[in-house]
């Protein structure tokens, strides 16, 4: 069942910090990000504790939008809750975030409700903490770079910017960006490319990437993840941009 209002008490992870209308305005400026709409199971009530009464409510499932990111929740979350003798309810939601470029993002969102009374309003406050593995362009000077590329325009397929920072000397990662929206594509085919760089010459063995403006077609030569792979796996691929991932055409070995 889906039940955004509910959500919005339970989770709140879209907008930290969250409060009622009628609640003071925070002092701190805010912008949206994303919304999650969260499929709800049925309440489960544990009982009463030395605590309070403790309940939990399964997360089934939902959707995640923004203007730069989405994806969707994962079943087997869930809020659990310690409903205390003053009527307040503490708020522990626990859940997982896979986004469209399948990158798993878990969260914890623990917060406080209190439902309408006599002389108190409605009030709800969360703060989700969001926890993830370390991306690509996550390292400083890599992040400096992608930006740069990123001013300069669309290079590819239109309205995409493919982005490039380098990991050793003749190595080098990507990332797709798109460019009216910003949104970063960072689930490509391989995670590494080594072109060979000769110290002693100051060239290049193989011809890295090639792809064009107006094209979707991208051009990989090299040594594909040697830092993971025991054997090279040396190559000249042909991949076509779908708007989302690349898909393998053909690949041809290179010495």
């Amino acid at each position: 069942m889906k039940r955004p209002a509910a959500l919005a008490v339970l989770l709140a992870a879209a907008a930290p910090g969250a409060m009622a209308a009628d609640a003071p305005s925070p002092a701190a400026p805010t912008a949206f990000v994303f919304e999650e709409v969260a499929g709800l199971g049925p309440l489960q009530v544990i009982g009463d504790t030395p605590l309070g009464r403790r309940q939990s409510i399964p997360i089934t499932g939902g959707t995640v939008s923004g203007p730069s990111i989405s994806g969707r929740i994962l079943p087997g979350g869930a809020d659990y809750q310690l409903v205390r003798s003053d009527g307040a309810v503490q708020i522990d939601a626990d859940y997982t975030i896979e986004t469209d470029d399948h990158v798993l993002i878990h969260v914890r969102n623990t917060g406080l409700a209190l439902a309408p009374g006599k002389d108190q309003p409605a009030y709800a406050w969360a703060a989700p903490k969001f926890d993830a593995k370390a991306l690509p362009d996550s390292d400083a000077r890599a992040r400096d770079t992608v930006e740069i590329q990123a001013e300069d325009g669309p290079n590819f397929a239109g309205r995409f910017t493919l982005a490039r920072w380098s990991c050793d000397t003749g190595c080098f990662r990507f990332v797709v960006i798109d460019a009216p929206t910003g949104r970063i594509f960072r689930d490509m085919p391989f995670a590494t490319l080594d072109i060979g760089y000769d110290h002693d010459t100051e060239e290049h063995k193989y011809g890295g990437l090639s792809f064009r403006a107006a094209s979707n077609l991208l051009v990989a030569e090299g040594c594909f993840d040697g830092e993971t792979s025991a054997k090279p796996d040396c190559a000249r691929r042909y991949y076509r941009w779908d708007g989302a991932r690349f898909a393998l055409l053909q690949s041809v070995p290179v010495e």
